[in-house]
């Protein structure tokens, strides 16, 4: 019987330490529970602004890494060998919608059904937190002084409830991994469907109604779905309501 206080390993070849304060080098504790994958949309300039997405999204899925190792990677592959014969083939989200490349296959409506209930079947299973930032660049722009890169500040804000979400599960003094990986790349495909939220919120969004579920927010899982505004979501420039009984500023 384990003593009170013991955290099992991530994987079988590592033995169990205790939660209480800082592991020592010697147990190996240099890293934390957790991996954090990075995905983003839209762009970084602010002097051609395009007016159909005038906005840019980074987004932080963070990740239990045995879970994400025992069920979500293996869960992937599966589809992609069910598809595709094959696991090498990355899961583009604009390649899937125009039904292009690898993913022409598409092009038949029950097969496209399938395949897309496949993937929302994997991202409700998949346990992981959410945090995202929305800089809104037309409204940005319009400020004096020169705004810093929207890159940089999206970062900065998501770098700071990440921090959060570390303190609460006790993960701060390990090292944790942001894995940022060059476009053309990344098949996390989870910060567009937040920038659709944002510019057409009535518009049906079936990821967004997904990922919310999973954002960072205040009290924990029995508060899912709700109280992730300013914590797990951000929008900068923040949006404020002109009155208690006027809307908020877009």
């Amino acid at each position: 019987m384990p003593a009170p206080g013991t955290q099992y390993s991530l994987f079988e070849s590592v033995e169990a330490i205790p939660v209480e304060g800082k592991a020592p080098e010697s147990l190996g504790r240099r890293f934390s529970d957790y991996v954090v994958y990075v995905d983003e949309s839209g762009d970084h300039s602010l002097t051609s602004i395009d007016k159909d997405y005038p906005i840019f999204v980074l987004a932080f899925c963070i990740f239990h890494k045995r879970h994400y190792a025992e069920k979500v990677i293996p869960a992937i592959e599966k589809l992609k060998f069910n598809y595709f014969g094959h696991d090498s083939v990355v899961l583009h989200e604009n390649e899937i919608c125009k039904q292009k490349g690898d993913f022409a296959f598409l092009t038949h409506l029950p097969t496209r059904n399938a395949f897309m209930a496949s993937l929302t079947s994997i991202m409700e299973a998949s346990n992981f937190i959410f945090i995202s930032c929305v800089v809104d660049k037309a409204r940005l722009s319009r400020g004096a002084g020169g705004p810093p890169n929207p890159y940089h500040i999206a970062l900065g804000i998501c770098l700071e409830a990440l921090h959060g979400f570390l303190v609460e599960k006790v993960q701060e003094h390990v090292k944790t991994h942001v894995v940022v990986e060059c476009r053309g790349r990344k098949e996390d495909e989870v910060a567009r469907p937040v920038g659709l939220s944002y510019l057409r919120p009535q518009q049906p969004n079936q990821a967004f109604d997904i990922l919310k579920k999973k954002l960072f927010c205040d009290g924990g899982r029995a508060c899912v779905g709700q109280g992730y505004e300013n914590v797990g979501l951000m929008i900068h420039p923040p949006r404020k309501a002109k009155s208690p009984d006027e809307p908020t500023e877009a």
